[in-house]
């Protein structure tokens, strides 16, 4: 049980940072250049900055403790925030998006589907999306670079709708695709405007999300309802929350509930894992000596064999290589709170009201607890190294309850699909293409990333 928020002290102070008549400075900051303006006001400030804006307060924080105390010692003290709960119009009451007792339930009954012995079950399903991109690549092998940021949203997408209803649902893929495409860039949308017009305004881009809303609603309830006629349920992730109970009540998850959660699976697992996985080839195919033992660990493990979970388990190298891309490029890059309560962290006093913001961007790159931050190097993750210097300078599935739950399936498709592509492909980055971090609802790489692919074979 999480312990109490702490008492509040007389020496707690709302900490340094800058002071402005109105939000729009610091909105402006954060809309322009979110790195650089962060990134900017901690060197400055030191790791708690506060900021006063108007009517707007906030504290951002970098360092371990002060994420542990605001997500795992005092996490009832805070909610995920406005900005968060904007999403909920068209995202759902998914376990992301809930607090409270909602989140403890949901989260109580969504468990047990993630569980590794049952995402073992989807391994086949990950590998059959990461072939059919594959099957696209196939008319760019030998030729010029080419945007690999389509294919990454398009494989995260297509592996996350066999994950859910055990089919390529290739009928509808493109259709699916398009307006989950769209609902990212309206989410962007809510969180770029302090009041974003409401849903019901006749506007294009609602009408738009509107009915993207209506496709994907009678999509997904299909779906479902096919599912009830199945016996027995399949393995995908339906059938398995078709089946959970609350282990307290012994309810079921209704139609209404399921639809939430599927489409929390899709919001906050589709576009997290399209762009790591862009981060990661883009971090393999500039390496050629790194990119050579992959594709000797894989040769080794695999052959031309389809991976199962065994196999993705002895991939340590691409495993360690997997870690450094998330901490470099983390795509959760900032973790916002909102105090429900007047909080204290080891004299930094938060009030009620101020959005806690954890700099998980600036933390895996703080020198104090990691070597050469600014270097990718996979090797920092071999136990002997001991990085990191705190266990947790390195959240990018954040920490304590509200941990993304589905750590352990993301981590699994990002393994099967890059080893599927180290099989059949060497990769090569475009020396001449930019490539910097452009931080919206994830950390996206700015201008994509370009690639080129020789066909190769298993040493």
């Amino acid at each position: 049980m999480s312990a109490a928020p702490a008492v509040l002290q007389r020496t707690a102070v709302f900490p340094p940072g800058p002071r402005d008549w109105t939000p729009f400075p610091f909105t402006r900051g954060m809309r322009d250049d979110p790195l650089g303006f962060v990134g900017g006001l901690l060197a400055r400030h030191g790791d708690a900055v506060g900021i006063r804006a108007g009517p707007l307060r906030g504290v951002i924080l970098n360092r371990p403790e002060y994420a542990r105390h605001v997500l795992i010692r005092s996490h009832k003290a805070y909610w995920k925030g406005v900005q968060i709960a904007k999403l909920r119009r068209f995202a759902g009451d998914g376990v992301f998006f809930v607090d409270g007792d909602d989140w403890r339930r949901q989260r109580r009954m969504v468990v047990p589907a993630f569980q590794r012995e049952k995402i073992e079950a989807m391994v086949p399903h990950l590998v059959a999306g990461a072939d059919a991109m594959l099957e696209r690549w196939q008319q760019h092998a030998g030729g010029d670079f080419f945007p690999v940021m389509p294919d990454t949203s398009k494989v995260a997408l297509d592996i996350v709708c066999r994950a859910m209803f055990g089919s390529d649902v290739r009928e509808q893929a493109d259709d699916f695709h398009r307006r989950a495409a769209f609902g990212a860039s309206y989410a962007q949308y809510l969180f770029d405007h302090l009041v974003p017009l409401p849903l019901w305004v006749p506007t294009e881009r609602n009408r738009r999300m509107r009915e993207s809303l209506g496709w994907v609603s009678r999509f997904v309830h299909g779906m479902i309802d096919a599912h009830r006629q199945m016996d027995p349920l399949p393995d995908d992730l339906l059938g398995l929350l078709l089946r959970v109970r609350d282990e307290e009540t012994g309810a079921v998850l209704s139609d209404r509930e399921l639809y939430n959660e599927l489409m929390t699976f899709v919001n906050a697992g589709h576009e997290t894992t399209a762009v790591t996985l862009a981060w990661a080839l883009y971090e393999i195919g500039r390496d050629p000596a790194l990119r050579g033992r992959l594709e000797g660990e894989v040769d080794a493990a695999l052959g031309q064999r389809a991976p199962g979970l065994a196999e993705l388990a002895r991939l340590e190298l691409l495993g360690r290589t997997l870690r450094e891309t998330l901490r470099m490029h983390p795509p959760g890059w900032i973790l916002p709170r909102q105090a429900l309560e007047d909080d204290e962290i080891d004299g930094v006093r938060i009030p009620k009201g101020a959005i806690a913001l954890i700099s998980v961007y600036s933390l895996h790159r703080h020198p104090s607890y990691w070597s050469e931050p600014e270097r990718f190097d996979p090797e920092r993750f071999r136990p002997e190294r001991g990085e990191p210097r705190h266990a947790m300078a390195y959240l990018p599935f954040g920490l304590g309850g509200r941990r993304c739950v589905g750590e352990d399936f993301a981590l699994l498709e990002l393994r099967a699909v890059l080893a599927r592509v180290l099989q059949r492909y060497r990769v090569e980055v475009d020396p001449d293409h930019p490539v910097v971090a452009k931080p919206e609802l994830t950390l996206k790489p700015a201008h994509g990333v370009q690639l080129r692919i020789e066909a190769r074979r298993a040493a």
